[in-house]
Parts: structure tokens; C-alpha cells; sequence
């Protein structure tokens, strides 16, 4: 009895399940000729839900030729469509990408040119500060400024970056010739200081700004070592202010000096006078070659010399003078460790000193040929070299301190870049008037202690 119980409730099972496939195979028949009589009626496609609903009776459902070949082209269309989406997909997002490409490289060359332009302005700006022109460097600093301002509220993502050199930051250019304008003007007393320290105030967020009272000019000068750093101070220092040598005095003659003393390593140049005219104020007559920083400075008289060492004795706090005939001589030779040669650091002319010889029409940069022994260049040769002496005294013989300036015409040493050898010798001395401004003659500066 109990077996028979099982056997029946089972049967009702099987034929319960039978019964709700054969409800859901005809519920899925009449799916599809409701679906084919949409497309035959109002042009209705099936969907891809609509084939998804279907797929599980595909193999059971029995239907006529006509809903076969209609289940069959509604899927092919829905392929159809499928590989349309597909490419059109591909078209949008490779157009998508080359757009995207077309302005990273748009933006990169945008950049580049930009920086060219500032690189452009920035060679101007040097250039003009080379020809010692500091209102066309000014000029040209203001274009420069525009570009780099620009550059600075344009930023690019970092994933560019790293893709072109281009992305320097706008500083790196700005802040050295900026920097030099303000040591420039800082150690000229210059208004122009205060324009400059606003400018860099752009780029150097830690500069304080201006006291809301008190001298804004001396805020500027005060805050010099808040805006360079040590390194970049000595470089400008070194570039506007002679460089100098110690010359131990050992022996105790009348040809040599009375005291050691210091004297410059090289004459002084066209950056160094510049300083000095434009903190006083006064006009700097260039030669007919141009004015040019690193060339030795000429067209300057006796009188203008030693105003220049009397400004820079106030400027630094030290006591600078013309060297005497025995100081200048002294060192040519090379001091304790004299070197018996005819010109300063050797007995060929050619190696130590600019003359005719070389066929230049013009002086040279400083410190391009041969040094003595004490580290002093163009001693001999380049340009003839004013003294603190009068001409007519022994001044082998006598230190300048015992001489009467009742001379105008002052003892000259060195030889020029137009000089035959025997002019450049050390020994050999000439004369120019004490106001008189040549060309072919500077000078160069001692400290004394």
C-alpha cells in the first residue's frame, strides 16, 4: 500500500512538471507569432531581451516554417546591429583618441613655443645687460614676465609632464635674470630695486611684502639676503666687484712696496664701472666697439679711476686706490715669488697678453690668456693700465704716498692689445694726462690694509 502511495504522488509530480513546460513551450509559441505579427504590422523588430527570453524553447517549440525563418532573420538583424554599435564604437572612441592626441601634441608645441619665446626674451635681456643697456633689460624683462605669467597660470597635468621638456617651470628662465637686475639695482641704490623685488615676489611666494609705513626703497635693500642665496650672491659679487689677490711683501728694498697689500686679479671690467656710474648717477661714454661687460673698462680718465676707487672704498667699507708704480710692478712680477720674466708670467708675449701680435682691433675679454704666478691676468698687454703716479718721479724709488700730485701727467704701465712686445714689457712705462680718456687704457685696483 505504501509503495502505491509513492508511485501516484510522483506521477503527479512528473505530470504536474510536464504540464507547466508544455504551458511555458506554448506561452513561448505565442510570444513569437505575437512578435512576428508586430513586425508584419507596424515594422516592430524583436529585441535582444526578446530572443534571451525565448532562447531556453528554442529546441522544443514546434512551429511552422514561416516563425522559424522569422526567429532566424530577427537574429541575424540583431548581429547586424550588434556589429554596427561595434564599429561605430570603434569610429567615436578612435576619434575620440586622435583628438586627444592631436591636443596633447597641440598643447605640448603651444608650450614649446612659448618657452622658445621666452628663451628668445631671456637671451635679449642678457644680451642687453652684457652691452651694460639695463633699461632695454628692463624692457624686455617686462615681455618676458608676461610669457612666464602665462606659462605659470597654465600648469599641465602632471601625466603630461612627463612628456615633454617643455613643462620647465616658467622660473627656472625668469629667476636668474631677474635675480641679477636686483643685485644690479640693490647695490646701486636704484629705485628701479623696488619694481624688481615686486616681480620676483611673482615667483618667490616666501618674499615678505612692503611695510604698510616706511621707506620702501630700504625695505628692498634691506631684505638682499632673504631673496639670493649665499651661492648666487658671491656670483653676483664677483661680478660687479673686483676680485682680489693677496701680495705678501717679504722684502725690504726701495724697489719693493713698503706693506702688502691686495691688488685686483684682473682689470676692472665693464660690469664693475657700470655699478659705480649708475649708483652716481652719471652717463658712461662707451667706446666705439660698444660697451660690453667682461671687456675692461676704458674711456675713462685718471680722475675718473680714482673717483671710482673712492665710491667703492665707501661701498664696501675697505680702502681702494690706484696701485703705486712699485705696487703694480711688483705684482707683475709676481711678487715674493718674483719671476724673472720680461712680461707678467712669462717671456713670451703671446701666451700671457694681447697685442698686435694677436691682430685683434679691440681689448678682450678678461682672463682668457695666461696668468703669473700670483693668478693676475693681462698685466701685459690688452689694455695699458692707470697707475697712482706721476709720471716725471723715480717711482721705482719712492712709494706714491711720498709723491706731489702736481703732475697732470700720470705714470701708465702694461702695454695694449695694439702694442708691439716692447711696449707690454714690464720695465716699460708711459705717460697720459690725468683727464684724458683713450680707448686703449683702464685700470685696474689695489686694497690696502
Amino acid at each position: 500500500m505504501r509503495y502505491e502511495i509513492i508511485h501516484d504522488t510522483l506521477a503527479n509530480l512528473v505530470f504536474s512538471k510536464a504540464s507547466l513546460d508544455s504551458q511555458a513551450r506554448r506561452k513561448a509559441e505565442r510570444y513569437v507569432k505575437d512578435k512576428f505579427q508586430l513586425r508584419e504590422t507596424e515594422g516592430i523588430r524583436m529585441s535582444e531581451e526578446d530572443l534571451e527570453y525565448i532562447k531556453p524553447f528554442l529546441k522544443q517549440i514546434n512551429m511552422e516554417d514561416q516563425y522559424v525563418d522569422f526567429l532566424d532573420e530577427e537574429r541575424r538583424n540583431l548581429q547586424k546591429i550588434s556589429r554596427r554599435r561595434r564599429a561605430i564604437f570603434f569610429a567615436v572612441s578612435t576619434l575620440i583618441l586622435l583628438l586627444a592626441v592631436f591636443s596633447i601634441v597641440k598643447y605640448i608645441d603651444l608650450r614649446k613655443a612659448s618657452f622658445a619665446l621666452l628663451e628668445s626674451k631671456i637671451e635679449d635681456i642678457n644680451a642687453s645687460i652684457y652691452q651694460l643697456d639695463y633699461e632695454a633689460a628692463n624692457l624686455n624683462l617686462e615681455g618676458a614676465l608676461l610669457i612666464g605669467e602665462n606659462l605659470q597660470d597654465f600648469d599641465p597635468p602632471v601625466f603630461l609632464a612627463v612628456l615633454s621638456s617643455a613643462f620647465q617651470k616658467a622660473e627656472t628662465f625668469l629667476l636668474p635674470p631677474l635675480e641679477e637686475l636686483y643685485f644690479f639695482y640693490v647695490e646701486a641704490k636704484d629705485e628701479n630695486a623696488i619694481r624688481i623685488y615686486e616681480k620676483l615676489r611673482l615667483f618667490t611666494s616666501s618674499l615678505p611684502g612692503f611695510p604698510l609705513e616706511g621707506d620702501s626703497l630700504e625695505f628692498v635693500l634691506n631684505n638682499k639676503m632673504a631673496v639670493l642665496s649665499e651661492l648666487r650672491r658671491i656670483e653676483l659679487e664677483s661680478k660687479y666687484y673686483p676680485e682680489m689677490v693677496w701680495v705678501e711683501v717679504v722684502e725690504n728694498d726701495t724697489l719693493s712696496p713698503r706693506k702688502s697689500y691686495e691688488i685686483g686679479r684682473y682689470e676692472i671690467t665693464g660690469f664693475q664701472y657700470k655699478l659705480y656710474t649708475q649708483s652716481k648717477g652719471i652717463t658712461n661714454s662707451c667706446p666705439k666697439w660698444g660697451c660690453k661687460g667682461l671687456l675692461p673698462q676704458v674711456n675713462v680718465s685718471w680722475l675718473d679711476s680714482k673717483d671710482y676707487c673712492s665710491w667703492l672704498s665707501l661701498q664696501t667699507g675697505h680702502s681702494y686706490d690706484l696701485p703705486g708704480d712699485k705696487q703694480w710692478v711688483y705684482a707683475a712680477r709676481g711678487g715674493s715669488l718674483i719671476e724673472n720674466f720680461v712680461y707678467a708670467g712669462s717671456n713670451s708675449i703671446d701666451s700671457v697678453g694681447w697685442t698686435r701680435n694677436d691682430k685683434v682691433k679691440t681689448p678682450q675679454r678678461v682672463g682668457l690668456k695666461k696668468c703669473n704666478r700670483l693668478g693676475l691676468y693681462d698685466m701685459s698687454g690688452n689694455v695699458l693700465e692707470f697707475t697712482n703716479d706721476n709720471y716725471e718721479q723715480n717711482t721705482l724709488g719712492l712709494d706714491s704716498v711720498e709723491l706731489l700730485n702736481i703732475s697732470k701727467l700720470k705714470s701708465v704701465r702694461g702695454g695694449d692689445y695694439d702694442s708691439n712686445y716692447r711696449r707690454s714689457k714690464i720695465e716699460r712705462r708711459a705717460k697720459f694726462d690725468q683727464s684724458g680718456k683713450y680707448q686703449n687704457l683702464g685700470f685696474r685696483v689695489v686694497r690696502n690694509q
